[in-house]
């Protein structure tokens, strides 16, 4: 199976029929990411600290870069869309990484050691995506390389939110458009999986199943998380407004 499968306007009959929901959930998984990647830049810059763990990220940009120059889509402006704003994503994780207010320097030497290491991390994981296309083809490493990604990112995302005790460069926007974009792209895989079984039959295995299920206790715990983190800060803020008072 190659990236040529993407093209929907192939699908037979019984799939044209209900194509427009496909449709829709292409368009909420576009839509999804792209304003996690802008709340992410914009929540960065203001807080002076960065959600995103930089091992997934530079997991999740080698597969952007893989997807956008070696096997694009048919829709490749989506995946374009989406590594444009990530190189800012990339930007402010790098630059924001400790979370330190005192970082004034666009790049300083902590900056500038991690920047080194996401570089030769994004290298390493793009030879892995290469090697898994080799073995399963584009179009089924792109998804299973996406969700690869996914829980990564959300497995260390709640580690990081767990370990810090703070919200400073997350917000329930982030989390919950990326909940949307991620969600949207499973639907999509089995909505086709049952109405274009000639092709993407793949994707009703145990394997996609248990990312499903990874991807839903991840970052569904993250949410728990980060809804009793937020009330613990704000509760701090109220008793710290009343001493002022």
């Amino acid at each position: 199976m190659d990236m040529d499968d993407m093209d929907f306007s192939k699908a037979p009959p019984s799939f044209q029929e209900v194509r427009w929901i496909s449709t829709i959930l292409l368009t909420t998984l576009a839509s999804g990411w792209l304003v996690c990647y802008i709340a992410t830049i914009a929540k960065a810059f203001r807080d002076r600290a960065c959600w995103m763990p930089i091992i997934p990220l530079s997991c999740n940009l080698s597969w952007e870069l893989v997807f956008v120059f070696l096997y694009p889509p048919p829709r490749l402006p989506i995946v374009t869309f989406w590594l444009s704003l990530n190189l800012w994503v990339v930007f402010v994780a790098v630059k924001f990484a400790s979370g330190s207010n005192k970082q004034s320097a666009v790049f300083s030497n902590g900056a500038l050691q991690r920047g080194a290491f996401f570089v030769l991390a994004t290298i390493f994981w793009g030879a892995g995506h290469v090697a898994l296309i080799s073995q399963v083809g584009p179009l089924t490493a792109f998804y299973y390389g996406g969700l690869c990604c996914q829980i990564m990112t959300s497995s260390a995302a709640l580690d990081k939110l767990l370990k810090a005790g703070h919200t400073a460069g997350a917000s329930y926007t982030i989390w919950i458009s990326r909940v949307i974009g991620t969600s949207s792209a499973l639907l999509g895989v089995y909505f086709r999986a049952y109405y274009w079984p000639e092709v993407w039959a793949w994707a009703s295995n145990p394997l996609m199943y248990w990312t499903t299920a990874a991807f839903i206790i991840l970052d569904g715990l993250y949410g728990v998380a980060f809804w009793n983190i937020r009330r613990s800060e704000k509760q701090q803020q109220k008793r710290h407004a009343t001493k002022k008072n």
